[in-house]
């Protein structure tokens, strides 16, 4: 091996340290997947990015690695719990437009499997 390949092999390599919250998707990425998601959730609606985000993270065990991660996703769940709250307090659903209700509706469901 030359030593460019070498010397870019190991800036690659240090870069992927860096990362705290890898995704899981493969060569799909993020668009695919979030069809996928689409087509298993609902065929006409959009689908939310923490969703997508949770999701992606997922090893095949279907758990998170690290506390980073794990620590990211206590606290989506927390600010999810803290808007079904304060809509519930104020009994906003029907008065919530369809995609804000929807966006709650698919976050909930995301965030409680």
């Amino acid at each position: 091996m030359s030593d460019d390949f070498i010397r870019l092999s190991d800036q690659q390599k240090e870069r992927r340290k860096q990362n705290i919250y890898p995704h899981r998707l493969a060569h799909k990425g993020y668009a695919c997947f979030a069809k996928k998601i689409a087509a298993e959730l609902c065929d006409d609606d959009e689908i939310n990015r923490a969703i997508i985000w949770k999701k992606g993270r997922l090893n095949k065990e279907g758990s998170f690695e690290g506390d980073d991660l794990t620590k990211r996703v206590d606290k989506i769940k927390a600010e999810r719990k803290t808007i079904e709250q304060s809509m519930k307090k104020h009994h906003l659903s029907a008065s919530v437009p369809r995609s804000l209700h929807m966006l709650y509706c698919y976050s909930k469901r995301a965030l409680d499997e």
